[in-house]
């Protein structure tokens, strides 16, 4: 009787170990995300047959939207590993599976804006919100469920360093795919233009309605907010589309109340 596909090869290889460490590190993995970096000798279908066996021997998660349609692999049960698996998945930094699909969006347009930011020769030292809360979290000996909240609400999506000109700005990333309520968008740009350290905010959002919705509170924020009039300090907020963002992110057009500029007027200084 033939053997099952998960059965047929019960060790996997380096390159099967590279994946889970993969999906380890970020919570989950698209099939294009995991092919550039790994399957990309092998034919589509070979490369789902691979995680196919992962799943089935359960090292690895399908993770599907709403309508039941496969679009990535999360971590999967601890349990199942054998132990040198157990052991290499302890020894790295490994993010959570999104709960919910919202999640998934969201943190797959993270990504892809970060990546492009990184392809850039202007930026420097990207950082995740996960490693930042996880930096965040190590100083502290004890905390709250709270203190977590607390914590969590004043870290951005995303932090990175940009040169721009002959100046290096560290720069906060704000992804925006649905609106939040008014209070909510206040507290957070209260926040970051009166008492962050950042140099500027970068705000993308999925839509024109978010984006009219956060720039709306921006400026309410900055004409009423007395955090804001008694500051001594005003870190500029800059928007832009999140599909520009990912389809050409150099000319993509970033702009704020008091100006705007495109990154490939400082991309041409570094020819």
């Amino acid at each position: 009787m033939r053997k099952k596909l998960h059965e047929q090869t019960p060790r996997i290889g380096p390159r099967d170990v590279k994946i889970l460490e993969e999906i380890w590190s970020y919570g989950f993995r698209t099939y294009d995300e995991l092919h550039s970096r790994f399957l990309k000798n092998y034919s589509k279908s070979w490369g789902y047959r691979i995680l196919k066996r992962l799943t089935l021997l359960g090292y690895v998660d399908e993770y599907s939207d709403p309508k039941g349609n496969l679009i990535g692999w999360k971590s999967g049960r601890t349990n199942c590993l054998p132990d040198y698996l157990k052991s290499a998945k302890n020894l790295i930094p490994t993010a959570k599976s999104p709960k919910y699909f919202s999640n998934f969006e969201h943190d797959l347009a993270l990504r892809l804006v970060l990546d492009e930011f990184k392809k850039l020769p202007i930026t420097s030292e990207v950082s995740t919100e996960h490693e930042l809360r996880r930096k965040a979290l190590s100083s502290m000996k004890g905390y709250s469920k709270r203190d977590l909240n607390e914590i969590s609400s004043k870290i951005p999506d995303g932090r990175f360093k940009l040169k721009l000109g002959q100046k290096e700005f560290i720069v906060a990333l704000e992804i925006e795919l649905t609106q939040k309520t008014d209070e909510r968008i206040q507290s957070k740009l209260e926040h970051y233009i009166a008492k962050s350290s950042y140099d500027f905010v970068l705000y993308t959002c999925g839509n024109q309605a978010t984006l009219n919705a956060v720039l709306r509170n921006y400026q309410h924020v900055l004409a009423h907010s007395p955090k804001v009039k008694f500051s001594s300090k005003r870190n500029p907020i800059y928007f832009c589309s999140l599909l520009e963002c990912k389809e050409n992110l150099v000319d993509a057009k970033i702009f704020s109340t008091h100006d705007s500029f495109k990154l490939s007027q400082f991309l041409a200084s570094q020819v």
